[in-house]
């Protein structure tokens, strides 16, 4: 393997933790505190109380398991995939709060109040969404004909 190889194996290897870990932590952040992250939901206007209640229960389990799917690679792109449309989600959230002017927190990491730094989370999200797509496209790439 040349050094170039290498150097990018080691990369996407760190960013495949890195990703796994976020979603983990992000995930188990939130779980404690259900009724907490339902109200911070519930701030998008975006859906009604009983599906933000839902929300709210699952989302934080889903993101525990898709991170560690991600880090030990079981279900690998399945949990890319499910992460991947979060992300998008989250970021169509975002935008649609910024857009209607709402001074909200999002809800990140079991964070609750406090006001939204819009820009700040538009670019990290899609730098998480990048982060997962090169992820899953490198993951094909190395399987090409497999059945994955």
């Amino acid at each position: 393997m040349a050094v170039r190889e290498k150097i990018v194996f080691w990369i996407l290897h760190v960013a495949r933790f890195f990703m796994g870990g976020l979603f983990l932590y992000a995930g188990a952040t939130k779980i404690p505190d259900p009724s907490g992250f339902a109200v911070d939901v519930q701030n998008y206007r975006l859906l009604p109380h009983i599906l933000t209640v839902v929300f709210a229960l699952y989302l934080p389990w889903i993101e525990v398991f898709c991170g560690i799917a991600v880090i030990v690679r079981r279900l690998y792109l399945g949990a890319l995939g499910i992460l991947t449309v979060l992300m998008g989600i989250f970021i169509v959230a975002i935008v649609s709060a910024w857009a209607r002017g709402l001074d909200i927190s999002c809800g990140c990491f079991g964070r609750h109040g406090g006001t939204a730094d819009y820009p700040w989370l538009v670019v990290r999200d899609m730098a998480i969404l990048g982060i997962l797509a090169i992820l899953a496209a490198w993951h094909l790439i190395q399987h090409r004909g497999e059945r994955c």
